[in-house]
Parts: C-alpha cells; structure tokens; sequence
C-alpha cells in the first residue's frame, strides 16, 4: 500500500485518542514511560471509547464489498459440516464431540451400547450468541459420571460440573473459578482429584479431592507445592506392565510454562510424597512401573528425548537404565505403554512418526503413515486388535482410517466432511538461513497455478515460543488464503517445539532475539527465491506470535507490506503483572530482578521500540475485550503508541466483542475474524489473486477510494 494512500486515509479517519497520564516505571535504574497506562483499566469509559473509535476506524478502512461479502458468506457454508472427533470408550459407553452444520459450539454425546446416541452437553442452548463453550470433559473410567468444563465468553476462568451418565442429571455441587484444570477419577469413581487455583494469589495451582455429592468447601488439598510460585502441579497413579495400578503414585511440579518438572513419588501405604527429581533444566514423565523401576519420559542427558529406567530407590541420573535412546534427529514427543509394548510418538520434521518397541526397549515395527502428517488416536482398547485413527496434513482436515496392531496396517474408513479442500495444493519444504547461520525450516503452501516470479501475495506465519510446535494441520485460514491465489507459508523458528530442547532454548530469555533474525530470514528467502516481493509480503501471528510479528516488523519496516497481530504479547516490562502473565518469564525473564533479562527484553519489546520519524507498514492488531490470559491492553497500548509515536503510519485495531483469547469462538466470529483479516490484506498488499495484481499494476493511475464500512459482526 502506497505511504500516498495511507496519508490519505489517515487524513480522512484520524487515529482515536488514547487516554494517557504520566506514568514512569523503573527498572535497574532507568526510568520508563507508560504514558498509555489508563488502558489497563479495561472497564473504564475512556477505554471503551477508545475501542469503539477503533473499530469504526477500521470497518471505514477495510469498507464494504460484495466480494468480502461473498467469501464469507462462502466460508460460513464450508465450514458448516457435521464433524465429530474420535470416540472413547469407557465401560458400556462411547463418548465424542459433534458439531452438526447449523451449530455454533461443538456438543458431547455418547452412545450406549445398544442405544441410539444422545446429547449430553449442549452448550448451544446456553447461550444464544453462542459464545458458551465446553472446555473439557473427563468421563469416569466406567463412563457412570462424567466430570466437564464450561467457559463463557472465551474466558480461561471454567466451572466444573458432575453429571450422572445414565440420567443425564447434574449434580447441584460445582466448582467455579477453575483455570487449567484437569480431573483424574478414583478407581472407585467415588470421587476424582482436580487441579484448581491457590488461595494464596500466588499463581500456584493445587490438587484437590473431590467426592460426589460433598459439598466443595469439604475438598482437601492433595498435594502442593506452597514454596513455589507460578508452580502448576498433577497427581497420578503409577500403573504395573499388567495394567493394574501398584499402589504408588506420583507428582509433577513446574513453574510456570518452564519445560522442566520436578518428580515425587508416594511409595505405597506413605503418607507424604517425596522428591526424587529435580534439576530445573529437565522433564521426567512417568510411565509405568516395570520389573521394580519407573519407566518414564525425559530430556534429562538427551534434549530431543529419550526413554529410561528409574529406581525409586536410588533415582539419581547417573543411575538410570537407558531403554530407548534419544534418536540423532527426531524429537521423542511422547511414549505410551499399549498392549505390552512401548508406543513411541516422534517428531520427524515437524509431522508424526510412530514406533513400537518391546519393555527393553528393541524396536519392532513403524506405523505406516503418509509423508508429512499428523495422526489422532481413538480411544484404544485393552482386547480389541484395532482402533480408529484420523490423519491430517496441510491439504486434508482428516480422514478415518482401521489401524491394526497385530498386522500394522491401516484401512481407509471414511473422508472428511469438510467440504473444501487443498488436495491439488503443492506443499513443499524450504530452508532460510538465519543470521547466526542456523537452517530454519519452513512449510510453503501454494496453487499449482501460482506463478512465482515475485509477485504472488504472501503470507508468513509464525510462532517461535514456549516449546510449541507448529505442526502439518489443515486449517481455514491457510485454505481462504490459498484458493485466492496466495502462498501460505509455515515457519517453524527457534523457540518452538519442534526439534528438542536445545532448539526451544535457542529462542528464549536472552536468545529470544534469534526467533526474530529467524522470521526475517524466512522473509528473506521468500523473496530473494521470487516467491513473493516485500510490498506483497505480510506476517501473521498470534499470542507470542503476535509479538513475534510486531517485534519482527519494529525491526526490519522495510521488508513487509503488511502486518497482522493477533492478542499479542507487546509490554514486556509488565507482563507479569496480568493474570498468569508471571508464568510466562520461562520465555521472556525476569525483567524486574534480572539486569540481563530486563536489556534482553528492552530490545524488543514492541511497546518501547517504536522510533519517531519511521514509516511502519500497515499493521493491524486484533483482540478480543474478554482476554483473560494476554489482556487486551497489551494490543490496546501497542496500537496507542504506533499512531503517537510514528503518525505517518497506519496502525488499526480490531477488538472482538465477548470474546477471549481464541478458545470458544462460535463459527460465525471465527469466521468474521477470518475475512476482515483477509480484507485488510487486500487492501494493503493488492488483489491477493495473482492475476488481478497483475492487472492492477497495468493500470496504476487508477488509486482506490476508502468508502464508509459496515459493522463486522463484533
């Protein structure tokens, strides 16, 4: 987009006022402005005037079109299929998710051997925005009850019901104020331990006991770790090779989105659990119990992973047994104990790799997936040879298919019901080299149609953060671009998941500047191979991928047509100071304690790194009000401090009404979000189909107008 038509615009729509004070903070000894500190009051009149200036300002800027109108009218319709995700049985029951076309939230139903199949939880007829989600479900191992969890509004705050399976009645006991709760039921079903919020404000967690029908102010703590901050624990029984729990149990601690746990062990008959890991630098999970020594997962030695044996009485790691050791390229993603043999999850490039191996760890048999794919297990059964699978990749949403242990084999059951598609896509492989020489690999996603002589419209997503890989999925978001005509490209930089500990080290704490160098590289390469060209190129990201793409753009404005951040990360000097924001300094630091990790963070972060006099490429942040896990004010200040502080530029902001940080979006937000992004893009990268670019450039003269818009469903 032209700086002519920016200016222009920005002539005719000025950029709303932020309320603002004189707010200094200090660290180390220097002194910090945070003139745009009142947004942190996100209730407060001020704000809220700011947000709805905003989003009238964009809905001006993105304007009304028919064919805006027509693909999403176009996306509603593909994306409204029945779908179901894999069942799990337990006892006499057959639980799954189900979404029917006409619906905005997915249903849980299960199905009674015998009996026709019924809706459990309908979260469609408690809320008629839609915007009521179910965020988990825990079935009782006989399936007699079931525990689960409802959200409102996107909110990361849960409560917890009981329902009776059978009658389909809930209990009147519930549990409110959950965050990052899980449930594990008791043999007798009698009761379950949960994970549920310290009262101390200390952004611990605790596991407590429940018992059905008790009232909740009757639950004990289980097990705690007071001492440590940000700590977020688990309880769970230890299980011998013949499937039977052995009367042991263990816990998990780590501090806040660390990798590293530690391990306690409560012996049979004990009272207290004791430690018997520890070294904040690795995980150990347990397995099962084999032959007297704990089988578990670890990075301990071995940062791509390996498998070994621990003796509970003697658990130092110079005394562990190797089983299976730590593959000189792939990530051991996880390991499960399956009908007597030891199943192994790799990460093989980012997609799936899965191997069998006996209890000394002999390799017997590989799963034969297709290249560059993600496989989701069914619930597997202890007696039947078989169990469902759905496999999905960058071009299909997933299709079923038999895989039988005993012969190693799959058996095409059924497609998906998705009805588009990205099967005649090419999908390749590409490597950019960092600026520290590091290969970064990456996804690109294109129309076999797609001339690549620099001009096709180019989006670069990434994420590089807190151990998350980016895996082979099929998504919306890469179909809309795709079948326009775009290239969609997937990076996967130091910081993420995908190929061990040393690679998620490399892009944390004071090495997080190397998942920047790693984007602008990949924007590098895509040009510099005549993929695409810097004004047809944009980056999109979103939580600490929104603060990947603000950071990376604060950096190299030059290299960009376009940005887009969603619920960003962008104040890293108060991070910390916003619901669990404080588990989050496993990747950012310690700014407030730590000099190096505070002039780490000072180099980029987006709020205190915009400079006066510098064009920014046209950026749009985008946020839901009900954020409760990056807070709206991150997005809210960013965008104040973009259009104070470099006025030439075009900095918009989209807030999302009732909705949270992703979770529990209805199909008609999700896909609104999805076109008004897609707009924005048209309109500051140009036509996204190839040909209509090509057509533009023939008859530059003619500049577009901006029209007054319409209100996006927000």
């Amino acid at each position: 987009m032209s700086k002519d038509l920016v200016a222009k615009f920005n002539r005719a729509s000025r950029a709303p006022q932020a309320p603002r004070d004189n707010s200094v903070d200090i660290y180390h000894g220097k002194k910090v402005p945070n003139p745009f500190r009142p947004l942190e009051d996100l209730k407060s009149k001020p704000t809220q005037d700011f947000i709805n200036a905003h989003n009238k300002r964009f809905d001006k800027f993105i304007g009304q079109s028919p064919e805006m109108d027509a693909l999403q009218k176009a996306l509603l319709e593909a994306k409204s299929y029945d779908s179901q995700t894999m069942p799990r049985q337990h006892g006499k029951y057959s639980f799954q998710y189900f979404c029917a076309k006409d619906m905005q939230q997915h249903v849980y139903q299960v199905t009674e051997e015998g009996k026709s199949t019924r809706v459990l939880i309908d979260p469609n007829n408690l809320n008629k925005n839609g915007t009521t989600a179910i965020s988990g479900t825990f079935p009782s191992p006989s399936g007699k009850y079931l525990a689960y969890l409802l959200s409102d509004n996107g909110s990361d705050s849960q409560t917890l019901y009981v329902m009776n399976v059978e009658t389909g009645n809930t209990h009147k006991t519930t549990i409110e104020g959950c965050r990052f709760t899980g449930v594990r039921w008791d043999s007798d079903e009698k009761g379950f331990r949960y994970t549920y919020p310290a009262a101390d404000q200390k952004q611990r967690t605790v596991v407590k006991q429940h018992k059905i029908g008790r009232p909740t102010k009757h639950d004990e703590i289980v097990f705690e770790r007071e001492a440590l901050e940000q700590s977020f624990c688990s309880v769970g029984d230890l299980y011998h090779s013949r499937g039977k729990k052995n009367g042991m149990q263990y816990a998990t601690v780590g501090v806040g989105t660390n990798s590293w746990n530690e391990l306690w062990i409560k012996g049979k008959g004990a009272q207290d659990f004791d430690m018997i890991f520890k070294d904040e630098k690795s995980f150990v999970t347990p397995l099962i119990v084999y032959k007297g020594k704990l089988y578990a997962h670890t990075d301990q030695g071995a940062p791509r992973g390996r498998l070994v044996a621990i003796d509970p009485k003697n658990p130092a790691p110079e005394n562990w047994e190797e089983i299976i050791p730590e593959h000189e390229v792939n990530k051991m993603k996880w390991v499960s104990y399956i009908k007597g043999d030891l199943m192994v999850a790799w990460t093989e490039d980012t997609a799936d790799k899965i191997t069998f191996h006996n209890l000394d760890g002999k390799e017997l048999r590989q799963m034969p997936l297709p290249e560059q794919s993600t496989v989701e297990f069914g619930n597997i059964q202890l007696k039947n040879p078989e169990t469902l699978v759905t496999i999905r990749n960058f071009k299909t949403a997933g299709d079923k298919y038999t895989y039988n242990f005993e012969d190693n084999s799959l058996t095409f059951e059924s497609g998906s019901n998705c009805p588009v598609n990205l099967k005649d896509a090419i999908v390749e492989r590409h490597f950019a080299t960092s600026k520290d020489g590091t290969k970064v690999p990456m996804t690109v996603i294109r129309s076999k149609d797609t001339k690549l002589d620099g001009s096709a419209a180019t989006k670069l997503y990434g994420y590089g953060g807190f151990n998350v890989p980016l895996t082979p999925e099929f998504n919306f978001d890469v179909y809309t671009w795709v079948s326009q005509g775009g290239v969609y490209v997937q990076a996967n930089l130091r910081g993420g998941g995908e190929f061990g500990t040393a690679w998620y080290d490399a892009g944390r704490l004071e090495n997080k500047q190397n998942v920047f160098d790693d984007m602008t590289a990949c924007a590098d390469y895509l040009v510099q191979s005549k993929i695409t060209s810097p004004k047809r190129l944009a980056i999109s990201g979103g939580s600490n991928g929104g603060l990947l793409t603000l950071a990376t753009m604060l950096q190299a404005p030059e290299k960009f047509g376009g940005v887009i951040s969603h619920v960003p990360v962008t104040d890293m000097f108060r991070f910390h100071k916003f619901t669990y924001g404080a588990a989050w300094k496993s990747d950012y630091g310690d700014v407030e304690n730590l000099k190096s990790h505070f002039n780490a963070a000072a180099a980029y972060s987006p709020l205190h790194n915009v400079k006066p006099g510098t064009t920014y490429p046209p950026t749009l942040v985008m946020t839901g009000d009900n954020d409760d896990r990056v807070v709206p004010s991150h997005a809210y200040k960013f965008v104040a401090t973009l259009n104070d502080t470099a006025p030439d530029s075009l900095g918009l902001l989209c807030v999302t009404r009732d909705a949270g940080h992703g979770a529990g979006k209805s199909k008609e937000k999700y896909v609104t979000e999805l076109v008004q992004e897609y707009s924005f893009l048209e309109k500051v990268l140009g036509p996204i189909r190839q040909d209509r670019f090509k057509l533009l450039l023939k008859n530059k003269g003619k500049n577009a107008t901006f029209k007054k818009g319409r209100n996006h469903g927000r």
